[in-house]
């Protein structure tokens, strides 16, 4: 069963599959049933919010479809520079999450709002819901990263931050309030 917090840390082996791990030497699969199951909850979650979501591993890499992801996140991911921030981004906002054992908004290497669920099986993390994809006029949300990118000269990328959502800090909080109760329903 999945559950949203644990106290052991999930061990990625590089050599075998993306949705294998190795947990005190023992090998732990992300199940169909676990996928599925998050899959749901992210489509219900971006059906209601209209916020992006993906499922990224412990290592941040992408392990499930993109649910309302932005045109620019898009092309911003097209890019392998970018991407490797992306996951980066994906990663720490995820280990935050997991540190603090809360959902906590911050802003990615683009300037946009990100936040973080950790997702637990058995005690060790299978990997975090990342949503958000968002602007706001809320400085008081940090960055993840000490550097942003300069995209800013790219008139493409410009023009698809500009349709970008806008929500108000409050909206964002709730959002990740929404999210990380919904997970907790269904924690064991």
């Amino acid at each position: 069963p999945l559950r949203l917090v644990g106290s052991e840390m999930c061990i990625r082996d590089s050599t075998r599959p993306l949705n294998t791990f190795v947990i005190g030497g023992f090998t732990m699969i992300c199940t169909n049933e676990d996928t599925k199951l998050i899959n749901e909850i992210m489509r219900d979650f971006t059906n209601i919010t209209k916020i992006a979501a993906i499922f990224v591993n412990n290592r941040g890499k992408v392990l499930s479809q993109e649910y309302n992801f932005s045109p620019f996140c898009k092309v911003v991911r097209r890019n392998p520079a970018y991407a490797k921030r992306c996951n980066q981004c994906d990663l720490y906002g995820g280990l935050d999450a997991t540190k603090e054992l809360s959902s906590c908004p911050y802003r990615c290497h683009m300037g946009l709002i990100d936040f973080s669920v950790p997702i637990m099986k058995d005690g060790a993390i299978l990997g975090f819901i990342m949503a958000g994809q968002t602007k706001t006029e809320d400085t008081t949300i940090k960055p993840i990263l000490p550097t942003q990118t300069d995209w800013h000269d790219d008139t493409k990328l410009r023009a698809l931050y500009q349709a970008l959502p806008v929500l108000t800090a409050e909206q964002i909080y709730s959002a990740t309030t929404v999210s990380y109760t919904h997970l907790r329903a269904h924690e064991t």
